[in-house]
Parts: structure tokens; C-alpha cells; sequence
């Protein structure tokens, strides 16, 4: 890069016919050389240009990982009936467009994690199954 900038310089000085002009121009083209510095603005946008070049393939190389793990995902959940089921249901929640028929779906998504189990278990250290109920009661019965 630098040999063909100064093969540049040196064919602009050779055209030019005058000792003192000459020696004028050398000087105005080595400080503008030194001010705009051409070779290290070339060596940053050949940077720049890699550097975008590699962050497009890393994002196409992410989306087809993700398609390729989404694919076997999709396998291996559509084998199980109870995985198929409960994937259904996150589907339908997400596509809810009110709170109450969010409520209703999040409550048969509970229902078919087992995570609703804890509601039917009076005999727990933890809470007071009677008591939660009264409370579960008084606020439907106030909204």
C-alpha cells in the first residue's frame, strides 16, 4: 500500500517542471498525507468491511442452528402426547387476547404440568389449604 502511494507522489513530482515546485509539492503532499493518511483509512475499512462480513455469518450460522435444534425439538415433543398437549396449550395462552381466557388456559396448562397438585394438599406444613380457600372465595366474591 505504501510502495504504490509513493510511486504516486513520485509520478506527480516528475510531471511538474520547476526545482522549487517541485519541492513545494513534496512537502504539501507528504502533510497531506500525514493529516488525511489514506493507507491507515484503507486499512480501517478493510477492517470495518470483515468485521461485517463475519456478523452476517454468524447470524445466518445462529438461524440455522436454531432451525436445526427447533427441528429435533419439535421431533422429540411431538413423540410424547403429553409434551404435544402441553405445547398446545403455551400456544393457545400466547395467543390470548384477554385476561380471562388467559386465566382459563394458564389454569389447564397448570393442571397438565401438575403444578396445580399443591391446591388439593391440605395435609401440608406449609399453608392452610381451608384457610386459602376462604381467602381464594372472599376475593372472587369481591371481584
Amino acid at each position: 500500500m505504501a510502495a504504490t502511494l509513493a510511486t504516486m507522489r513520485s509520478a506527480v513530482l516528475a510531471t511538474l517542471g520547476s526545482e522549487r515546485l517541485r519541492r513545494v509539492l513534496k512537502l504539501l503532499l507528504r502533510r497531506m498525507f500525514q493529516i488525511f493518511a489514506p493507507d491507515v483509512f484503507l486499512r480501517q475499512l478493510a477492517a470495518l468491511a470483515s468485521m461485517i462480513a463475519l456478523r452476517q455469518l454468524l447470524w445466518y450460522a445462529r438461524r440455522c442452528l436454531r432451525s436445526v435444534f427447533r427441528s429435533r425439538l419439535f421431533l422429540a415433543v411431538s413423540l410424547s402426547d403429553k409434551a404435544r398437549r402441553k405445547n398446545e396449550l403455551r400456544d393457545r395462552r400466547r395467543r390470548c387476547t384477554d385476561y380471562v381466557s388467559f386465566q382459563r388456559v394458564g389454569e389447564k396448562l397448570d393442571k397438565e404440568e401438575g403444578l396445580d397438585q399443591w391446591k388439593c394438599d391440605d395435609d401440608s406444613p406449609y399453608f392452610d389449604g381451608q384457610r386459602l380457600r376462604d381467602r381464594t372465595q372472599k376475593y372472587r366474591d369481591l371481584m
